[in-house]
């Protein structure tokens, strides 16, 4: 028998309390441990947590030292997103209106982090249900191991998360990327979020169709999604994907495509695109500093590990499909990218929903609807100092492409990662084979492991496509340099 001894109720209660809104029999079981504890009957006080323990009571459970999984009980959904050594922003998803107190801990020292370094904000849209709390932490250490602890207002605790800033200086970055995470497939995203969190990567890219916004009711309604509805599908898919549950939060960068947006192959002409946005803001926040800019619409640049990942909004300033003449990015956004990796070194990451390169194809890609605006933009990207590699999703299958040296001045590639747990089809490179394809794989769920490091103004990556039971669909190394 082994009991956690604290010495003092102050303690005990800053560390322990139940795990979802408890009963008053449930707190009266784990009080009747607590008074055993106190008078010294550790056999008595050891019984009655493990009752409680049975009951679901994460008290109980950690004063027996049993660490409960996440699934096991009703858990907050929490995202960590833009971080660096010394800041990290966290957001927790509220269906309701009932809020949890909310304490940050440093681990590592075993105190409370100051309360003049936590900046708190609620959001939610409108007069809604739910909202999002939102917590910019700052004056981190990267050695450090914090712990989130939230607490119902009996004053128990309810639930906790683990997490830590980026590590000042990495030489290898592992980065996690996925796209198209429709809530139908509860098993899959059960299978596969496992699967990518087991790699520990650093940071997880989500690059589109995060969120299944005109899928209400697992039924595809069509039509131009509400912002009502953007924001009740937004929460509900956070309640409903397990990665926002997990015990220890993995730092998230993401941005938009179709479904998220609010329209299927949506563009411009979307009526809710401000709406929408300002959604996808609350969920996706940005952080301004000095390794960060904001861009039109909801893209952004966040410098890590020497390279630039550039999130691209390829939605809100698009114009039609059967404009040939017309732009994907808008010019707006294009001149703001151009200039702003003028006062940036190292290699830079495109990422944005759909395809680049997809005339192969009879689905949406750049090259496809605007092949004039594609041309341009890759004469302007060959006069840059540094390389540059292409990331998409959109496709529900998963690809390497190597490109032809003429398009950029040097050998660079397109990764497209898609459907880590959303609908896929077999036999789509059969049917539309991809001349410019090296890797591959249709028919099955996916998501990407990249091992990233740079050396002078190069990139290099190893970069894998796993699919369920662990399965290895390809790897390749490829090097991008200029």
């Amino acid at each position: 028998m082994k009991l956690n001894i604290i010495a003092g109720l102050a303690v005990l209660c800053f560390l322990f309390g139940c795990a979802s809104a408890p009963k008053k029999e449930d707190i009266q079981v784990f009080n009747e441990a607590v008074s055993y504890l106190e008078v010294g009957n550790k056999e008595l006080a050891f019984n009655s947590f493990e009752n409680a323990c049975e009951k679901n009571v994460l008290a109980g459970c950690l004063y027996i030292n049993k660490e409960l999984h996440p699934n096991e009980y009703k858990t907050y959904s929490i995202m960590q997103g833009m971080t660096r050594s010394d800041h990290t922003v966290i957001n927790i998803s509220i269906p309701s209106d009932i809020l949890p107190q909310v304490k940050f801990v440093n681990q590592t020292t075993g105190s409370y982090i100051p309360k003049r370094n936590i900046k708190q904000s609620l959001r939610r849209w409108k007069d809604e249900n739910g909202l999002v709390i939102q917590f910019e932490i700052s004056k981190l250490n990267p050695s450090s191991v914090y712990r989130i602890e939230l607490y119902n207002s009996p004053g128990m605790i309810e639930d906790y998360r683990i997490f830590k800033t980026m590590p000042k200086k990495k030489e290898e970055l592992n980065i996690g990327l996925a796209s198209c995470m429709s809530d139908e497939f509860m098993d899959i995203q059960k299978e596969m979020w496992a699967q990518l969190v087991s790699l520990n990567p650093d940071i997880v890219l989500m690059i589109g169709d995060n969120t299944y916004a005109d899928v209400v009711g697992g039924k595809y309604v069509g039509g131009a999604s509400t912002p009502k509805q953007i924001w009740s599908r937004y929460l509900e898919t956070r309640e409903n994907i397990d990665f926002y549950h997990i015990r220890k939060l993995i730092p998230v960068l993401g941005v938009w495509d179709d479904h998220d947006y609010g329209l299927n192959n949506g563009d411009k002409s979307y009526q809710y695109k401000k709406e929408s946005a300002e959604i996808f803001d609350i969920f996706y926040p940005f952080s301004k500093s000095k390794l960060t800019r904001k861009g039109p619409g909801v893209s952004y640049r966040l410098s890590l590990n020497g390279q630039n990942f550039y999130f691209l909004d390829a939605r809100s300033f698009r114009d039609k499909s059967t404009s040939k003449m017309g732009t994907h990015l808008g010019t707006k956004q294009e001149n703001w990218l151009f200039k702003d990796m003028r006062t940036v070194r190292g290699p830079n990451w495109l990422i944005k929903g759909d395809q680049y390169f997809g005339l192969y194809h009879s689905y949406e890609s750049w090259e496809r609807y605007h092949p004039k605006n594609l041309k341009n933009f890759l004469k302007k990207l060959k006069r840059e100092r540094d390389p540059a590699i292409f990331v998409s999703g959109d496709r529900h299958l998963a690809e390497i492409m190597k490109l032809e040296k003429s398009l950029t001045g040097y050998q660079t590639y397109e990764l497209t990662s898609s459907g880590i747990h959303s609908k896929v089809y077999p036999g789509s490179f059969a049917k539309e084979p991809n001349p410019r394809q090296i890797a591959g794989v249709d028919g099955e769920y996916n998501f990407m492991f990249i091992k990233s490091r740079v050396k002078n103004r190069d990139l290099m990556l190893d970069v894998t496509s796993f699919g369920q039971e662990n399965k290895v669909q390809f790897s390749r190394r490829i090097d991008i340099k200029k």
